[in-house]
């Protein structure tokens, strides 16, 4: 009975003991998942800043981009009061890691570099604190150093009371996107070369700077490669010979829509608003000069230019560019077996967009070919038929670029310098372009056939045989029954087109000749008769800055973003 008793006076005690045990394991359990979970807390604390760094640094790069266009006051030197923390903190992360860091870091603490601190832009930190993006904290920014005009080095950071400031830093290259391409065609029949040494009288060789769209094959020719020739993307049906190493897409629209939307979209883009003028009316009906006063026009008005068939024994109109921006329009007529001017009017100079309509063939220049037209202002001009031109056409303040300097004042206007002998020749030209891209803003020049080709006149019985063609030329097929201005409708003359042409106009010199496009070719074909006999060398520059329709759009290619 006792020791019954004994037994059951042991479990008491021992329940108890067991629960105490309990309860202590349970409170010490639970301080430890309370400091995990600080702890945790504290980890996506610092996750969450660290995230909002990066998203600074992203917003201080698009806030650069929008101020690229204006004027930017960056100042020399490092004067960001924080820089030595900054690189302090960065430097003691990772180990060697953070070492190395610290060796490219100290770069920008110098006189040599320029400075702007964005956390003294009032509308960046207002975007800042607006973004949910960005952690909600006072203390927060950015600043940005500047390499040279297309390298840049962001640092952005964020902190809190009770965090220490989390960094982020990202490097950001600028990049020209070409809005347009340099070829823009549903065939190219010439078999491309690549450049190779030799002198001018041998050397054969083709370059694209800038994107090309093929819709045929293209045909390289054998031992050259296609990468040194496309000097940007390329999309075509097919290359030939497959190549190595060389990538490629293949369109993925039919070619008859592809060209039926661009012709469309240009169509689309020409102003509503009309005026017409009929070069066959006596000049006391239309003045021989056309100043603002004889007739108004604005960059919302489309001139519309036409001659009558009845009195006119050509049908065709002759444009030419003169140096000062004005505009000579001409009618033709046959004396004594030659084609000669029977009156011109002159359009002068405006300080907008000029869009022109013509309802005819038309001849661009004077039939010299060895010499330039110089352009001088903004045309677009849309002709429902032929264009031929029988000049260089080069933007006024690049003239010097494709005349020798050895020319009389009179002749000053012959395109007589080759330059793509060498394709470092080709490559250096393509970086003045780009450096004295400033020099033509405001210049540009858009020749647009509907239904009708564009033929290049080319002339080779000089010791040069230079073409140089600045602009956008496009042409684009289409028929009488479908014609987009129903105001014109000739049957004689049905409209079919879309080509672009080359004609030689006379034997090919023993140099051969070159052909420069700067801006883009837009057709359904682009051949000529002997194509690869007489054209040694072809160029293609996509126009990559100012205005005009091959304008570029900038951005930055981040390189890298390393967050702290």
């Amino acid at each position: 009975m006792l020791a019954n008793t004994n037994r059951k006076g042991f479990v008491l005690p021992f329940t108890l003991m067991m629960l105490g045990f309990t309860s202590i394991m349970l409170i010490a359990f639970g301080s430890q998942i309370g400091r995990l979970g600080s702890r945790l807390n504290s980890y996506e604390r610092v996750s969450e800043i660290q995230l909002s760094t990066r998203n600074i640094i992203e917003i201080a790069a698009a806030y650069l981009v929008d101020s690229l266009e204006e004027s930017v006051t960056f100042t020399s030197g490092n004067d960001w009061e924080d820089f030595d923390e900054f690189l302090e903190f960065a430097s003691t992360r990772g180990g060697m890691e953070g070492t190395y860091w610290a060796t490219v870091l100290r770069t920008l603490d110098s006189d040599d570099i320029e400075y702007w601190n964005l956390s003294n832009e009032a509308d960046f930190v207002s975007h800042l604190n607006t973004d949910p993006s960005v952690f909600d904290t006072q203390d927060k920014g950015a600043v940005i150093y500047r390499h040279d005009k297309d390298t840049y080095s962001l640092i952005s950071w964020t902190g809190t009371e009770n965090t220490a400031r989390r960094y982020s830093y990202g490097l950001f290259i600028r990049q020209y996107k070409l809005e347009n391409p340099a070829l823009e065609l549903g065939s190219f029949e010439r078999v491309l070369n690549q450049y190779r040494s030799g002198d001018d009288t041998t050397l054969w060789g083709d370059v694209v700077f800038g994107d090309v769209i093929i819709f045929d094959t293209i045909t390289i020719a054998d031992l050259s490669d296609p990468r040194k020739i496309f000097l940007g993307t390329v999309s075509a049906s097919e290359v030939i010979p497959a190549f190595e190493g060389f990538d490629f897409t293949k369109p993925s629209t039919p070619v008859a829509d592809y060209f039926e939307g661009l012709k469309n979209e240009h169509i689309d883009s020409l102003p509503s608003t009309t005026v017409e003028i009929n070069l066959s009316s006596d000049d006391r009906v239309l003045p021989l000069v056309l100043d603002s006063n004889a007739l108004p026009l604005d960059d919302e008005t489309l001139l519309v230019v036409r001659i009558d068939p009845s009195i006119e024994s050509v049908h065709k109109i002759r444009v030419e560019f003169e140096e000062d921006g004005d505009l000579v329009l001409s009618t033709l007529e046959v004396k004594n077996k030659k084609i000669e001017v029977k009156t011109s009017r002159r359009i002068t100079g405006r300080d907008h967009k000029l869009f022109v309509r013509f309802d005819s063939d038309i001849l661009v220049g004077d039939g010299d070919a060895k010499k330039m037209d110089l352009i001088n202002g903004e045309y677009s001009i849309t002709v429902v038929g032929d264009i031929d031109v029988t000049k260089s056409l080069v933007y006024e303040p690049l003239k010097s670029l494709f005349n020798n300097g050895n020319s009389i004042n009179a002749q000053t206007d012959v395109s007589n310098k080759p330059l793509g002998q060498t394709e470092v020749n080709v490559s250096e030209v393509n970086s003045t372009l780009i450096a004295e891209s400033s020099l033509i803003e405001g210049i540009s020049l858009e020749l647009v056939s509907i239904g009708g080709d564009i033929n290049f006149f080319k002339e080779t019985t000089s010791s040069h045989g230079v073409g140089v063609m600045h602009g956008d030329f496009k042409a684009f097929g289409n028929v009488n029954d479908d014609n987009p201005f129903d105001d014109y409708d000739d049957p004689l003359f049905p409209l079919t087109g879309g080509s672009i042409g080359l004609v030689v106009e006379s034997e090919i010199d023993s140099k051969g000749s070159e052909f420069w496009v700067y801006g883009s070719l837009v057709g359904e074909s682009f051949s000529s008769e002997d194509l690869s006999d007489f054209l040694k060398r072809f160029i293609a520059i996509s126009r990559s800055e100012g205005a005009g329709s091959s304008s570029v759009s900038k951005g930055f290619s981040v390189v890298g973003i390393r967050s702290w």
